[in-house]
Parts: C-alpha cells; sequence; structure tokens
C-alpha cells in the first residue's frame, strides 16, 4: 500500500529524508509532505541545484509547502506548470527532479484524501538576512492579497477537508506557542497577517488535521493542530 508521511521544514537538510527512506523502505509511490522551508530555492544557484540533484535520486516523491526562507517555485524560470492527475491540482516541478513537487496554493488530492495547501508566513529575521549579508530574503514570503482572495473564493464552494498543510498556524494558536518566540523580538513588529488570514480560514471551514512547521518544534497544540519539525509522521489514509 503506498503511504504518505509528514514533517517540518528542513532547511535544505536531507538526512531527516534518507532516514526515512531507508526506514520505511519508500518508493515514488510514497509522498512526504514537507510544511515549508524546504530549503531548495534558497540560493538560487548550483548549492540549491546540488541538494536538489541529491533528493531528485531517492525513493520517495516531496510535495512542499511554500515557506519563508525559500522563493516560490513558480517564480523561477526552471520550473513548469504541470498538471497532476494524482494530486488533482496545478503543480511546479522542474522537468529533470519530477518527483520534487510544489503544489498551488488551494486543493489537491493525497491519496484520496482532501487536502488544503496554504504556504507562506512572515521571516522575523528578514532585516538580518537583509543587512547583515546572512541570507536571502524574499519579496514573495507571504501570500498577495490575490492569492488570500483566490484560496477564499475556493472556500466558498468547498469547506471540509481531511487535511490542511501550511508553514504557519492561526492565530489564534499563538499563545501556545510563546515560548517558542524568539528572544529579544518584539512580537508588536511583527507582520502577523497571515496567521490573521489563516484565522478566517479556520473559520470558514472543517478539517480533520492541521499541520504545519515554521516554529521549529513538534508537538500537538490540539487533537486536531500539530507542529513539526523533527518529527516525521504517517498520514492515515
Amino acid at each position: 500500500m503506498n503511504r504518505a508521511f509528514c514533517t517540518g521544514d528542513i532547511h535544505g537538510s536531507l538526512s531527516r529524508i534518507k532516514t526515512l527512506c531507508k526506514q520505511e523502505n519508500t518508493t515514488r509511490e510514497d509522498y512526504l509532505v514537507i510544511c515549508g522551508d524546504l530549503g531548495l530555492n534558497y540560493y538560487l544557484d548550483e548549492r540549491d541545484a546540488h541538494v536538489k540533484n541529491k533528493l531528485a535520486q531517492m525513493p520517495i516523491t516531496i510535495i512542499g509547502i511554500h515557506g519563508n526562507h525559500e522563493e516560490k517555485a513558480w517564480n523561477i524560470s526552471t520550473y513548469k506548470r504541470v498538471y497532476n492527475k494524482e494530486l488533482q491540482c496545478y503543480t511546479w516541478i522542474e522537468p529533470n527532479r519530477p518527483n520534487i513537487i510544489f503544489p498551488e496554493d488551494g486543493i489537491f488530492y493525497l491519496k484520496g484524501r482532501k487536502c488544503l495547501c496554504l504556504g507562506g508566513a512572515y521571516s522575523i529575521d528578514k532585516y538580518y538576512r537583509l543587512y547583515r549579508g546572512a541570507g536571502r530574503w524574499f519579496e514573495s514570503e507571504q501570500m498577495t492579497r490575490e492569492e488570500k482572495d483566490k484560496i477564499l473564493e475556493i472556500l466558498e464552494k468547498e469547506n471540509s477537508f481531511d487535511y490542511i498543510f501550511s508553514h504557519t498556524v492561526p492565530l489564534k494558536f499563538e499563545r501556545e506557542l510563546e515560548e517558542l518566540f524568539l528572544f529579544g523580538v518584539n512580537q508588536d513588529e511583527v507582520d502577523k497577517s497571515m496567521e490573521q488570514f489563516l484565522d478566517i480560514v479556520e473559520d470558514k471551514i472543517t478539517y480533520k488535521h492541521w499541520f504545519f512547521g515554521h516554529y521549529h518544534d513538534s508537538f500537538d497544540l490540539t487533537d486536531k493542530v500539530t507542529i513539526l519539525y523533527h518529527l516525521v509522521i504517517e498520514l492515515n489514509l
């Protein structure tokens, strides 16, 4: 039976995926959903290509949710927009690396389970990355107004889901995450518009489980909402 797994941010490190493939004896028919910050489209040069070439050789298919430490696949010329019949949605792939898939935000189907993809978040290290040479920052890191409106339009017709996959989480769950906030960061200066938008989404839908990353820890916030980082879980299909 083909399987699906889910994990959090990998930031360009493939060790977790290697371990999963070895322990579970995976094939390309098995999926791993990564809840943002894959780090595969971060440097936009040969460093990214090196990591992606290694991942392209692994016996698993990756579904990447857009995070805040990477450029959106649809803003990179090497990616092509392709309709995926199994996922039943439009995706972005590089033809020479077909097992690395970035679905467009919206609905897709994972082994028959109805899923909602909601990528993006704000980078609290934005200015450090911009002005201290600590890395790249991408203006596309959060959803645009048009992209949010597209999601809301979808939810007018479809509002019941098996799984929600996002990078960040609705603002209403922030209290459970306060101990993970970086020391010294004034939360009043953090752009939480994406989390506020996810509040709106969460109020409009029903779902069996919501998975997200971003905060670099793994635990259940509620019986239906789970934050993932190093932990890899198998989804109930």
